[in-house]
Parts: structure tokens; C-alpha cells; sequence
């Protein structure tokens, strides 16, 4: 009997490996269908499947994350599976925002060398009207989502709207994947800086599914083409050639951040450091002068429409707010008129204030290595907490200090975000604001735990903000 002992053992570990190699093939399958029916199938205004699909997807993709970041097991596959399920989106026309049609609109005008800032798409078609050209524009003038308001992108989201139209003409479909083969292009330069950076902090590469494997990173940046995908690839490159001490391609990479979505210029002043004249800090500013000087030629001769549409980031919209429409409300209530019309800017006014204690302690404590992400992520999370608007995809650029400080918290806050889309569902108004005010307060307590437990635990990228 003694000599069948170690074959036993051996075929019950050979049974116990397949089981887990099972398991994790159904969570990649669950992981990819899950997103792939989001894309293909969902839609804003019907919840159920919204949430159902990402519950499932989020789900998934945690397992996938205790494999690849506790067992520190290889997940190629998990890769490749990300690969896969971009590409098989790129057929599915974008379900959960209208958005895409107004990038279609700034590319076409860019096309046939019309302003883009001078005039809102309303003024336009009425200037245009006899032109052989605004027969398209016409044809899609109602399914834009804000027809009487200035564009608010910028000059490289603006050439990536250009090529696509180019390459599609007035076909809406084929533009949408043109948009999203120009999109893998920027998430393949993304992945391959980020895979240097890692070991630069102590990472492995697997910790890249925490940015470029979530759900809502997949869902509403490249499902659904929002322009804070090249942002934050940009911004990552930017890091990779300082960390090369290419100071030429940092101080590029970061204006180029900034040219795609301007949101990223909160971030910049963390990046100086003691003492001030060193020669980095040179290059911060060149890049600060190329991204104002790019603006302002860009808008030239209708610098007040494109100045106008900055108004969006602060008080005109209302969605899925911590603070500002119960502030407003109280105003109101209050019959503090002259007041509620400014809660937009009173919000703004404490960011800068919170914003300028943040940058002062950041500029005491040097912080070196993982820590220096903490003061991102804290910067970026003051001002989506006191933000008039706060669409899920916003929330996508805070994964990426995610990855390096308060990881869990992040990913948490990734799914809640996706519950503020009962707002669209007419069954589920009573709710919406309920499911808000939880989000925030959710996110705010595991940021504390996670936050506290790093400390006590003294792990590297923990810091005292």
C-alpha cells in the first residue's frame, strides 16, 4: 500500500490544480461576457442591465485581482482577454453616452476648417444653413446631448476627432470605430510605459489590470470613447520618460495630457519639488506654456465660447453630486437666492482652498516613490467631491494613482459610481439620490479603513495627507 501513497496525493493535487484552473477560466469568461454585454446591449436608461452586467463584471474581475495580486499568480491570459474583449467592442456603437456624436460634430467642422469654438451647434447650422456641408450636420443636430453650448475639447481630442472623420465621412458607426482602433493604439503605449514603471515602485505588471482591467475603465473610456483615455496614457508616459530622464519627451507627454482633457493640470503642481531651480522644473514650465499657448491659438477669434464652455466643469450641469445640489437646495430653501446661484464657484472656492493646503504639504514632505501618488489621488478626489457633476467616467483617472495608494478604495468606488445611472431609469428616481449620497458616503469610509489600516501596517506607499 505504501508505494500507491504518493501517486494518491499526487492525483488528488493534480485534481485540486484543475479545479482552480476552471475557476479561473469561468472568471475570465463571466469578466468577458459580462463587459461585452454592457457593450453591446446596455443602455442608459435601462438600470437593471446597467448594474447587473457590472456587478457581474466587477465580481469577476476581483477574482481575477486576488489571483494576480495575493496568489502572485502569471495572468497572461487575463491580458490577452482584455485585448480581446477591446476588439470586440469595437463593433458596439456606445450605449451609455451620446457624447461620441458630438465628437463627430467638432470633426466634421474640423474637417471642412470651421471653428469649432466660435459657435454653439444651434448658432451654426443657422450661419451654415445653405452650405452643401451641413447636410450631415443637420441630419444629426438632434442627437446631440447639448446643442446650445460651446465645445470643451481641446486641441488633441480634437485631431483625433479629425482622423476618424476622415477616415469614416458622415457614417456614425464606422466613425465610432475608427475612434476606438485610434483609442488601442493609445492603450497599447499606456500599457507598455506603465509595465516600466511597476518595477520602478516595487509593483509587479500584474497591478496594470487595476487601471487598464477595470470594468468602468473599459466600459466608459473605450466602450464608450471618453477623452480622459488619452489623458491619462498620456500622463503615464509622461512619468516612464522621467523616470528614463527624458525630460524632452516628460515635458511633451505631459502638455499632450492636458491638450486631451484639461482636468489633468490639478495634477501638475505636485509634480515640483525642493529645491526650485532645478532643471525639471523648467521643463513643467515649457510644458504649462506649450499647453496655454496651444489653447489660446486654437481658439483663436472665439477664445469667449471656449472659455464659456469651462462654465460646464462647474455650475452649468447636475448630476450625481456629493454636495453641490443639496447646498443649492438649502439655498433655496433659504431663500438665499443671490447665494444659490454662485454654489458652483462657493464649491470651486473651497477646492482651491483644500487644493493649496494639499500642494503645501506636498512640497514639505517630499514625498518619494509610491507616496508621491497619494497626493494625486486625494487631489483628484477633493474635486470630484466637490463637483456640480460627477459622471462615472470621471472617476476613471483616479484609478490610475490607484494603483499605487488606496487600491481598494478605488476599485470599490469604481463600481458605485455605475449605480448613479438610476438617475436615466424613470423606475428608479426615488432612488437615485439615495444611491448617490451612499456612494460618497461608502467611498469615504473605506478610503478611512484603507487609509488606516495602511499606516498601522507601515506599507510603502501609505502617507500621512
Amino acid at each position: 500500500m505504501r508505494p500507491g501513497l504518493p501517486h494518491f496525493f499526487s492525483v488528488r493535487q493534480m485534481a485540486k490544480l484543475a479545479s482552480r484552473q476552471w475557476s479561473y477560466i469561468v472568471l475570465l469568461l463571466i469578466y468577458t461576457a459580462s463587459l461585452a454585454m454592457i457593450g453591446f446591449l446596455g443602455k442608459r436608461d435601462e438600470f437593471a442591465g446597467i448594474i447587473i452586467g457590472q456587478t457581474l463584471a466587477f465580481g469577476a474581475f476581483g477574482g481575477l485581482l486576488w489571483r494576480a495580486l495575493f496568489l502572485k499568480k502569471p495572468v497572461t491570459s487575463a491580458f490577452i482577454a482584455l485585448a480581446a474583449v477591446r476588439l470586440c467592442l469595437i463593433w458596439a456603437e456606445p450605449g451609455l453616452s451620446d457624447d461620441y456624436y458630438r465628437y463627430w460634430w467638432d470633426g466634421w467642422l474640423g474637417l471642412h476648417q470651421i471653428d469649432v469654438y466660435a459657435w454653439t451647434p444651434r448658432e451654426l447650422l443657422d450661419v451654415y444653413s445653405q452650405s452643401p456641408f451641413a447636410t450631415a450636420l443637420a441630419r444629426n443636430f438632434p442627437l446631440l446631448n447639448s446643442p446650445d453650448y460651446h465645445s470643451v475639447y481641446p486641441a488633441i481630442s480634437q485631431f483625433v476627432f479629425r482622423i476618424a472623420v476622415w477616415l469614416s465621412r458622415d457614417d456614425l458607426w464606422l466613425f465610432q470605430c475608427f475612434m476606438k482602433l485610434i483609442y488601442m493604439l493609445g492603450d497599447l503605449s499606456g500599457i507598455a510605459a506603465l509595465f516600466y514603471l511597476l518595477p520602478r515602485f516595487g509593483l509587479s505588471r500584474n497591478h496594470a489590470l487595476l487601471y487598464y482591467g477595470n470594468p468602468l475603465v473599459i466600459v466608459e473610456l473605450f466602450g464608450n470613447l471618453h477623452t480622459e483615455h488619452f489623458m491619462v496614457n498620456f500622463l503615464i508616459v509622461a512619468l516612464s520618460c522621467l523616470h528614463l530622464g527624458r525630460h524632452t519627451c516628460y515635458a511633451s507627454a505631459l502638455a499632450l495630457s492636458a491638450l486631451a482633457k484639461i482636468t489633468v493640470l490639478v495634477w501638475w503642481p505636485l509634480f515640483v519639488r525642493r529645491p526650485l531651480y532645478r532643471i525639471l522644473h523648467l521643463y513643467i514650465a515649457l510644458a504649462m506654456l506649450a499647453t496655454g499657448l496651444t489653447l489660446w491659438l486654437s481658439a483663436s477669434g472665439s477664445r469667449a465660447g471656449f472659455l464659456q464652455s469651462l462654465k460646464l466643469y462647474f455650475q452649468t450641469f447636475e448630476f450625481n453630486s456629493a454636495l453641490y445640489l443639496h447646498l443649492k437646495t438649502s439655498f433655496h430653501s433659504s431663500k438665499l437666492y443671490g447665494l444659490e446661484q454662485y454654489t458652483g464657484w462657493m464649491l470651486l472656492g473651497v477646492f482651491v482652498i483644500c487644493y493649496a493646503i494639499l500642494l503645501i504639504r506636498n512640497f514639505q514632505q517630499q514625498p518619494s516613490g509610491s507616496a508621491q501618488f497619494a497626493f494625486l489621488w486625494w487631489s483628484l478626489a477633493l474635486y470630484l467631491l466637490l463637483s456640480s457633476t460627477v459622471h462615472p467616467w470621471y472617476l476613471c483617472p483616479l484609478l490610475f494613482p490607484g494603483i499605487f495608494y488606496l487600491s481598494w478604495t478605488s476599485l470599490l468606488w469604481s463600481y458605485l459610481v455605475v449605480w448613479s445611472y438610476s438617475f436615466y431609469d424613470s423606475c428608479m428616481g426615488y432612488w437615485s439620490a439615495w444611491f448617490t449620497a451612499a456612494q460618497f458616503i461608502v467611498a469615504a469610509v473605506a478610503a478611512w479603513i484603507e487609509h488606516r489600516y495602511n499606516r498601522a501596517r507601515a506599507i510603502p506607499q501609505s502617507t500621512q495627507v
